[in-house]
């Protein structure tokens, strides 16, 4: 899988983080992520680290669904995990976070700098 930061260096990647005005979280192993943002039409970055994305069926048995490891995307907007009960999980200490708002980044009005183009054409 291409990496959404491919082509991007780091500066460009900490301006665009403020540009789409994304925020980063840090979990502890095995802290539930997605309960601790709590919020819909997020897409999320794994910036370091890596998380479990689990399902939990109707018997409380967890099955693993997909590991996410660093620059792995994951979030409501782009997945139907709203219709499941998934949790995703950190599975290693300080695990980071970049949480966008998907609207945010699909209607950004400035469109102005490359490494934003070339953010969009990696995630989509």
């Amino acid at each position: 899988m291409k990496s959404v930061f491919t082509d991007i260096t780091e500066l460009q990647k900490d301006k665009l983080c403020k540009l789409l005005e994304a925020h980063t979280y840090k979990f502890n192993e095995n802290e539930e992520i997605l309960q601790t943002i709590r919020a819909k039409d997020i897409i999320c970055v794994v910036l370091e680290g890596s998380c479990d994305m689990i399902e939990i069926n109707y018997n409380g048995d967890e099955n693993l669904i997909e590991k996410l490891d660093t620059e792995s995307v994951f979030g409501t907007a782009i997945s139907d995990m709203n219709d499941r009960d998934c949790q995703i999980r950190a599975t290693v200490s300080d695990t980071k976070i970049a949480v966008f708002d998907y609207n945010h980044v699909i209607d950004l009005q400035n469109t102005n700098h490359t490494y934003y183009n070339v953010f969009l054409n990696n995630l989509f």
